[in-house]
C-alpha cells in the first residue's frame, strides 16, 4: 500500500535513516581513532579485557546451549511427568534481570551467606581463616548467572526443533537397533542443529553486551571497558573505537544468525506437516535424572532468586520502600509507555512498507540496517547515541549565541528525550518482527477484493488488517515494555542528572552490596517479567503443535 505513494517512500526512508544515526556515528568515528590511547591500552590491559570478553562470551554460550538443548529435548520427546508444566517454567529466567540473579547469587555465597553459613555449621569451621570456598564473584560466577539465565533462547528455538521432527526416522532407527540416546545424537541433534544455533547466537549477542552481571561480580570485559573510559577518562571518542571492536563482533554474529534462521525456515516448511514422533518412553531412573535435571533449572534459574527477593522484600520492607521508589517506578513505566508507543509506531510503518513492493533500495538497506540495533551492545549503542546529539545541541547552542545572545543549553542530549531514541533504536527490531509475523497471516487477496469494492486503504487498514493483526502488535508490545523496563547499561549512560529508574536503582544499590534496600524493586522487575514470558510459552506451545 505504501509503494503508490513517494512521499510516504520518503518518510520510510527518513525514519530508518534516524534510528540507524548512532550506528553510522560509531563507524564515522572509526576512521578518527587516538593512536596514543590505543598505543597505552594494547600494550596494556586491553588484551586481558578482550580474553576475558570471549571466555565470558563463549562460555556462557556453551553452558546455556547444553542446558537449554537438553531440557528441550526432554520435555519435547519423552514421556517425562509434567511436561506442560515444564514447558511454562522453564521459560521463567527470562523474567529476572541477569545482574538481579548475580547480586542474589553474590549475596548467596559470600562468607555471611547461606551457603558458606550451612558449610562453616557443617564441617565445624570458626573462621574463614579455616577453610578455602569458590569464588562467586569471579569469571565461573558470571557464566553461571548468564548461563541459567539465558538458556531459554535455546530452550525456545529447540523445542519446536524437536517437536517437529519426522516420526519415521526416529523410529527407523530404533528398529535398527540404536537406543534413544543414540538416535538423539545421531538423528535428532543434527536435524534441530539449525534451530539450536540461532538460539546460541541470541546468547552470544545477549552476552557479549552483557554490563551488569560482568561488573557486579567483577569480570572485566569491553563492555565494562567503554563504561569506564567513558565515564572515568571522559574520552567518548575513544569508547567508541573499542564500541566499534565490538561491533564487527555483533556484524559476523548477525550474518551468522541470518545463514541459521534461513535454514531454520528450510527445515520447519519441509517437515512441518510431518505427525510429531510418540514420546520416548524413560526408564524409572531415566524419569528421576530428566525431572532432577529440569526442575533443578528451573529452581537455580527462578525460583531461588525470586524467593530470595520475597523474603527481603518483606523482612527490609521499610529499607527497600524509600520515599524515592515511587519516583523511580513512575519514571521506570513512564520511559516503557512512551517508548513503547514510538517504537510500535515506525515498527507499523516500517513493517507495512516491508510487505510492499520496495522499489527504493536505499530504503532497504537503511531499513536492514537500522533492525540491527538489537544485537548491539546497550553500552555501545549510547556511545552512537550521545555523539550526534551533543554535536546537535552544541551546534544550536552556539548559533543561538552568536546571532540572538540566547544559550539554549542541552536541548535532546539533557534530557529523557535520549532515552527514548536509544529503546527505539534498541528494540525496533522487535516492533517490526511482531508486525511482519502478523501481517503474513493477512493475504493479499483480501486487500485487492477490498479495492475491488471501493474500501479505501486506511480503512482496509482499520478494519481487516488491525482485528488480524492486533494479537501481534499486543504480544510484541509487552515484550518491548518489559524489556525497556529491564535494560540497564544504555539507561545508566544516558539517564539525566538525578533521574533513576528501577533498573538503574537496584543495580546501584546491588554495585553497593545493598541488596535489602534493592530487593522490592527487583521483585517488581521480576513480576512485571512473568507477564510476557507466560505469553511466549502460550504461543510457542501453540505453534508447535
Amino acid at each position: 500500500m505504501l509503494q503508490d505513494n513517494k512521499y510516504l517512500q520518503l518518510t520510510v526512508g527518513g525514519i530508518a535513516f534516524i534510528i540507524a544515526i548512532p550506528l553510522i556515528a560509531i563507524l564515522f568515528l572509526s576512521f578518527y581513532p587516538e593512536e596514543l590511547m590505543w598505543e597505552h591500552y594494547l600494550s596494556t590491559v586491553f588484551p586481558n579485557y578482550l580474553l576475558n570478553t570471549i571466555i565470558y562470551t563463549f562460555g556462557s554460550c556453551f553452558v546455556a546451549t547444553v542446558l537449554g538443548t537438553t531440557s528441550a529435548w526432554i520435555v519435547s520427546s519423552t514421556n517425562i511427568p509434567g511436561r506442560n508444566i515444564l514447558n511454562w517454567v522453564l521459560l521463567f529466567p527470562f523474567a529476572i534481570p541477569a545482574y538481579v540473579v548475580a547480586f542474589v547469587y553474590a549475596e548467596f555465597f559470600e562468607y555471611s551467606g547461606l551457603i558458606q553459613t550451612v558449610y562453616r555449621w557443617f564441617f565445624n569451621y570458626k573462621s574463614y581463616t579455616e577453610y578455602s570456598f569458590f569464588n562467586f564473584r569471579s569469571m565461573g560466577g558470571a557464566i553461571f548467572v548468564s548461563s541459567i539465565v539465558m538458556y531459554p533462547y535455546v530452550f525456545l528455538m529447540a523445542r519446536p526443533a524437536f517437536v517437529q521432527q519426522a516420526g519415521y526416522v526416529l523410529e527407523i532407527t530404533k528398529t535398527m537397533g540404536h537406543s534413544s540416546l543414540n538416535s538423539f545424537f545421531k538423528v535428532s541433534l543434527p536435524i534441530a542443529m539449525p534451530s539450536i544455533l540461532v538460539g546460541s547466537i541470541l546468547v552470544l549477542m545477549e552476552t557479549m553486551g552483557d554490563f551488569g552481571v560482568v561488573s557486579l561480580l567483577g569480570v572485566y570485559t569491553l563492555t565494562f571497558v567503554i563504561y569506564d573510559v567513558w565515564l572515568e577518562i571522559n574520552d567518548v571518542e575513544f569508547a567508541a573505537q573499542i564500541a566499534l571492536v565490538m561491533l564487527v563482533f555483533v556484524f559476523l554474529l548477525i550474518y551468522l544468525d541470518k545463514i541459521y534462521r534461513n535454514k531454520q525456515k528450510i527445515y520447519l516448511s519441509t517437515n512441518s506437516l510431518v505427525k510429531p514422533f510418540r514420546l520416548i518412553q524413560l526408564s524409572k531412573g531415566q524419569k528421576i535424572f530428566s525431572l532432577v535435571f529440569c526442575w533443578g533449572l528451573f529452581v537455580v534459574g527462578f525460583a531461588i532468586p525470586a524467593l530470595i527477593l520475597l523474603d527481603y522484600s518483606i523482612r527490609f520492607f521499610d529499607q527497600a520502600y524509600t520515599d524515592k521508589f515511587n519516583e523511580y517506578l513512575f519514571n521506570s513505566l513512564n520511559l516503557a509507555v512512551i517508548g513503547v508507543f514510538f517504537v510500535m509506531l515506525f515498527s507499523i510503518v516500517l513493517g507495512y512498507y516491508d510487505r510492499c513492493k520496495k522499489p527504493f533500495k536505499i530504503n532497504n538497506f537503511l531499513i536492514s540496517f537500522c533492525r540491527i540495533g538489537y544485537a548491539v551492545p546497550g553500552s555501545v549503542l549510547a556511545i552512537g547515541v550521545v555523539i550526534p546529539f551533543s554535536m546537535f545541541d552544541n551546534f544550536v547552542d552556539e548559533y543561538m549565541i552568536k546571532y540572538f545572545d540566547i544559550s539554549t543549553g542541552l536541548l535532546i542530549s539533557g534530557g529523557s528525550i535520549l532515552l527514548i531514541y536509544a529503546y527505539v533504536v534498541k528494540f525496533i527490531n522487535i516492533g517490526v518482527g511482531a508486525v511482519e509475523s502478523s501481517l503474513q497471516r493477512v493475504s493479499h487477496t483480501m486487500d485487492d477484493v477490498a479495492l475491488l469494492m471501493g474500501h479505501k486503504k486506511f480503512s482496509i487498514m482499520s478494519k481487516i488488517h488491525f482485528p488480524l493483526i492486533k494479537v501481534g502488535l499486543i504480544s510484541g508490545s509487552i515484550i518491548i515494555f518489559v524489556d525497556i523496563i529491564k535494560e540497564l547499561p544504555a539507561t545508566l549512560l544516558l539517564r539525566p542528572f538525578n533521574y533513576e529508574t528501577l533498573a538503574t536503582f537496584v543495580y546501584q544499590y546491588a554495585s553497593d552490596d545493598l541488596i535489602e534496600q534493592a530487593s522490592m524493586g527487583a521483585l517488581i522487575m521480576v513480576l512485571l517479567g512473568m507477564i510476557p514470558v507466560s505469553m511466549l510459552c502460550y504461543f510457542t506451545n501453540t505453534n508447535s503443535k
